[in-house]
Formats: C-alpha cells, sequence, structure tokens
C-alpha cells in the first residue's frame, strides 16, 4: 500500500492519551488535521453503514466489533494520503487494542488490517503499568467495569504483547512514548 502521512495515538485505557492529546491540542491542529470519531458528518455516518453492511458484517462474529471497524474506516474513506492527519480517538490500531481487552481475543481484526488503510506512523504511549490500572478502576465511567485489577493486568498484558508481536510489524513508523515525555510526544507529532 501507498505510504500516508497518517498518525495514530494508541495506548492502554487509562495511560493518559485524552489529557496529553487535550493538553496540546492547539499545537496539534496547527500541524495536522485532526480527525475526531466523535463528530461524525452525515457522509463518514452513510460510509460507515455501506462498510458494515457490504464487508464487516461479513467479516467478524460480533455486530459491535464490525459497527466499530466500519465506523473507524469511514473517517479515513474520505482522507487523501498526503494529507497531515493525526487520528485521535477514532483509529483503527486502538479498536484492535481494545477489543483484545474487553473480549480476551482481538475477534479476527489482526489477520484484516493488511487490507486496510494503515497509518504510517504509530505513536504507542506508555507508563509503569501498575498506574495505568490505577486510573483505570478510579474512573467514574469504566470501560471494563466487570474485570477485576487482576484481570485488568492479565487482559492488559496480553493485549500489549499482541500490539507489539503482530500489529507494529505493519506499521512504517511505531514509535514508543513515555505519557511523562511530553518532549519526545511533541517531536514524534511533529514528524
Amino acid at each position: 500500500m501507498m505510504a500516508n502521512n497518517w498518525i495514530e495515538i494508541v495506548g492502554l485505557p487509562g495511560v493518559g492519551k485524552t489529557t496529553l492529546i487535550e493538553k496540546h491540542l492547539a499545537y496539534i491542529k496547527s500541524r495536522r488535521q485532526v480527525v475526531e470519531s466523535r463528530r461524525p458528518s452525515f457522509i463518514q455516518r452513510v460510509v460507515a453503514k455501506l462498510y458494515f453492511l457490504l464487508w464487516a458484517k461479513q467479516v467478524f462474529l460480533r455486530e459491535v466489533v464490525a459497527r466499530s471497524v466500519a465506523y473507524r474506516l469511514s473517517f479515513r474513506s474520505l482522507l487523501k494520503d498526503s494529507a497531515p492527519v493525526l487520528f485521535y480517538d477514532s483509529g483503527v490500531i486502538q479498536l484492535v487494542l481494545e477489543t483484545m481487552i474487553e473480549y480476551g481475543q482481538d475477534e479476527g481484526l489482526v489477520r484484516v488490517l493488511n487490507s486496510m488503510k494503515l497509518p504510517s506512523t504509530l505513536l504507542y504511549l506508555t507508563d509503569d503499568l501498575d498506574r495505568i490500572i490505577e486510573r483505570e478502576l478510579a474512573r467514574q465511567a469504566r470501560r471494563y467495569p466487570d474485570l477485576t485489577g487482576e484481570e485488568l493486568r492479565a487482559r492488559y498484558k496480553a493485549a500489549e504483547e499482541m500490539l507489539k508481536t503482530k500489529v507494529f510489524a505493519l506499521i512504517p513508523h511505531v514509535h514508543v512514548v513515555d505519557i511523562h515525555n511530553e518532549t519526545d510526544f511533541i517531536e514524534k507529532i511533529s514528524l
């Protein structure tokens, strides 16, 4: 596939992605088009429905996963490869990570990544796993309310291992950035 100028930011839930991005959003927006899935256009909703009906529904066993993939792919369909884009909360790789955590398996997402238009750059935000889990458990609206701290730890480790061993190899440029190193984060966003 042709290289693009897209960046996707990923990290375990609770690592601090949203906090870090929000802190630097004005700078990021001065350098890149920011794609946020919270604000889909009418066209994106139509494209998502088509992706779901014509492809994702046949590929994935869980309808919720199929809808999520279709929805996130709809944001890519109207973008030019040369456009400097940052996927804020709408990336496919983050979906793979969260699906692995939620269901304990990747639900077939990894095997179809090769057929998707992936970002040329991935920023993987990290922190101490204990701190990440502590933040996730303290959230008012937890993503995985049925998982205990130990279950969450096991799922996080498995998801992170899957990401590093199977997904990183599919992305031309992967940068692991400590969440506390904001200078490194800004530098990587500016590439």
